[in-house]
């Protein structure tokens, strides 16, 4: 790896590390304070130590507490921190019937030996009985992941499991089934249109039946402020409303609100899969899908005043296993302001690893995931004073500009770029290998930028004005 201005490269390991929350753990007394929207660019979190924070992350949503042992999760968050991938997830809202506590596959109500079984051969759950070690669980994987500087996502809400289908996470093996539970749901209306209980899920504002003297809302208040009141007191915890959850209705509204009043300061965002304009926004920012395909997704929502969030299926869905395809994305959403990325693949992130436990399944995605963050932390790259601007560059180069600094990255060769007046330190920078390469000051003006191969670069310049 090539570097210049060693000195002020070197300053680095004090305060820019810190700053982006990279391999460094983050101890339990310096991160006491909770994450919190950038209040002089909103674009960004403000992260446990006060400073600007930049989330990048590989997972899977239920990854740290589903499917994995302790030694497994606890190894995922020890390379997430290790690896400057800083951003986990787990669902609130993760009622399925899967049953083996050794891998912590274990649901947040309890199950009632000799009550008959579930479509799944387990026993069947009590809907006014909780399960202590599934909420015990989320309160370790908090703790653990805020002493290695890695934030956590609740997501609250998830309605693959009310979607219809043969499969323990969907309605054949939810716990609000009828079939699965002593706790008589057909009562509330299940199972709604077509077998798919989603329907009458969502209206519990309307739904005014009662089972054991609850109503719908009233369980699915229990559930909810149970798993809020698990988290909440965790500096490095925010909130996602929920996995396709549609932040446009009323019964969306009552949840946010619910949790403003249980975690007051908590953010909250939304769950939207593609940018509608500002309808269904909670808080002033969104979470969205985006991918290589278009990328004015982030910039629109940067336009509006909104956090840009960049959500991306990595291996099954548009990405089609193409790691260049993926690395384009997740450069184009950094460049255009977005708060995180996220490579959220359907296939699991691991693979055990014989005696040794695990591994990573994808490991060439964390180290590209990770160069993301070697850029900004190796260059002291303040990115949350900088916007989208691509209006300064041709061939569809991805712009981010400001204070003194240009990050663009290219994926289509030489390029035309318009520099303000003065001197301008510049290198490339190897998106696959995370290696700078330093070419001489270059002056003002309309400048033609040819990368060193014809694969993506990123080209960063810095105004030989500003100190660093």
């Amino acid at each position: 790896m090539h570097f210049i201005h060693s000195t002020r490269r070197a300053r680095v390991n004090n305060a820019f590390c810190v700053l982006l929350m990279c391999a460094a753990a983050v101890s339990h007394a310096a991160a006491n304070r909770p994450i919190s929207v950038n209040p002089a660019n909103p674009h960004y979190f403000l992260g446990m130590d006060g400073r600007p924070v930049l989330f990048l992350s590989h997972a899977d949503n239920a990854v740290a507490t589903e499917g994995l042992s302790d030694p497994q999760w606890h190894w995922y968050l020890d390379e997430c921190g290790r690896n400057g991938l800083n951003l986990a997830k787990f669902i609130g809202f993760n009622v399925a019937d899967r049953d083996d506590p050794a891998i912590n596959q274990i649901q947040p109500y309890a199950r009632v030996p000799d009550s008959g079984r579930t479509t799944f051969g387990h026993p069947k759950w009590d809907l006014d009985r909780w399960n202590e070690a599934y909420f015990a669980l989320l309160r370790q994987v908090c703790s653990y992941a805020e002493k290695r500087g890695v934030y956590i996502q609740v997501q609250l809400w998830n309605h693959i499991n009310i979607k219809p289908g043969h499969e323990p996470y969907r309605w054949d093996g939810c716990a609000f089934n009828p079939e699965n539970t002593v706790t008589h749901t057909a009562a509330y209306g299940f199972p709604g249109n077509g077998g798919d209980g989603s329907r009458v899920f969502y209206a519990s504002l309307e739904n005014k039946a009662l089972v054991g003297g609850k109503t719908l809302l009233q369980r699915q208040e229990e559930l909810f402020d149970r798993v809020v009141k698990a988290t909440r007191d965790y500096p490095n915890v925010f909130y996602e409303l929920g996995l396709e959850v549609s932040p446009g209705t009323a019964w969306a509204r009552h949840w946010v609100e619910r949790l403003h009043r249980l975690a007051p300061g908590k953010p909250i965002i939304a769950d939207i899969t593609h940018y509608h304009g500002d309808h269904g926004f909670f808080d002033g920012y969104t979470r969205h899908q985006v991918s290589s395909d278009n990328d004015s997704i982030p910039k629109e929502l940067y336009a509006t005043g909104r956090m840009a969030i960049e959500d991306t299926d990595f291996i099954d869905d548009w990405a089609g296993n193409d790691l260049a395809k993926a690395r384009a994305a997740a450069w184009l959403a950094v460049c255009s302001g977005v708060s995180f990325t996220d490579f959220r693949i359907t296939e699991n992130v691991f693979v055990l690893n014989g005696s040794r436990g695990i591994r990573w399944k994808r490991p060439e995605v964390v180290r590209q995931l990770a160069n993301i963050r070697r850029l900004f932390q190796d260059q002291e790259i303040p990115f949350w004073n900088m916007a989208p601007n691509d209006s300064l560059a041709t061939d569809g180069a991805d712009v981010l500009a400001g204070d003194g600094r240009f990050v663009v990255y290219t994926r289509h060769g030489e390029f035309s770029f318009r520099l303000p007046a003065g001197s301008f330190y510049a290198e490339w920078y190897d998106p696959r290998h995370g290696s700078f390469t330093p070419f001489p000051t270059v002056a003002g003006g309309t400048r033609q930028f040819r990368p060193p191969t014809s694969e993506d670069w990123v080209l960063y310049l810095r105004s030989a004005a500003v100190q660093q």
